[in-house]
């Protein structure tokens, strides 16, 4: 992951324009926006490259409430999953995951099924005995941003587009300012740092196809 805070982003932003302080642009408004910025980009990352970014949650089925399930983290997408042995003298296996439309359909354990928020180990617990933990890889959605002390869920090097686009976003916002912005400038610099943030993150542009003419005799 990034390993930026928000407060980093935050004053990077700051340094755009001398107007660019926190009476005119508080501090939570810039995080909530910056919490958008960063699911949007998410997103995109999510649609071109999904191995990008692959976080791990894990429960217990010891503990695995059957009825209800457990709440997964928020998330663009599910990598997948695996089951660890409980005598730990077998390596883990793969977890089936199916829809929640798929539930009642005959399954062999280890498989769990899901929907949007949450995910149901199949069967009863007495089928689940010789299993010990559950393990979930997903792609975040990236946490709501409160503190500033928090880390971005991006990854790469995301200091300078959330900055850039921050900066723009403030000067959307500032009238009558000295000097004057260039807001244009400002949009221009947010697009290119985004569109070489999704390239180096994705490698977009890495792949070439070379076209070699054709001679006819």
């Amino acid at each position: 992951m990034a390993n930026v805070t928000a407060q980093a982003v935050i004053e990077a932003s700051r340094d755009a324009h001398p107007s660019y302080n926190r009476v005119a642009h508080p501090d939570k408004i810039l995080g909530r926006y910056l919490t958008r910025y960063q699911q949007r980009l998410l997103s995109q990352i999510a649609q071109l490259k999904p191995d990008a970014i692959v976080a791990r949650f894990e429960f217990d089925v010891a503990i695995h409430d059957f009825e209800f399930g457990e709440e997964l983290p928020a998330h663009i997408l599910i990598h997948g999953g695996d089951v660890t042995y409980r005598t730990g003298e077998q390596p883990s296996t793969p977890l089936t995951i199916v829809g929640f439309e798929q539930r009642l359909g005959s399954y062999r354990i280890p498989t769990a099924y899901r929907d949007r928020t949450h995910i149901y180990l199949s069967g009863q617990a007495s089928d689940w005995t010789m299993y010990d933990v559950v393990s979930i890889r997903y792609f975040p959605q990236g946490a709501e941003i409160t503190e500033l002390t928090q880390e971005l869920d991006l990854p790469g090097q995301a200091l300078d587009v959330c900055a850039a686009r921050l900066a723009y976003f403030m000067g959307s916002k500032t009238k009558d300012a000295t000097p004057p912005i260039d807001i244009n400038q400002l949009l221009g610099e947010a697009n290119a740092c985004e569109s070489l943030f999704i390239d180096e993150i994705t490698g977009r542009k890495l792949v070439s196809v070379n076209h070699h003419p054709v001679e006819r005799w």
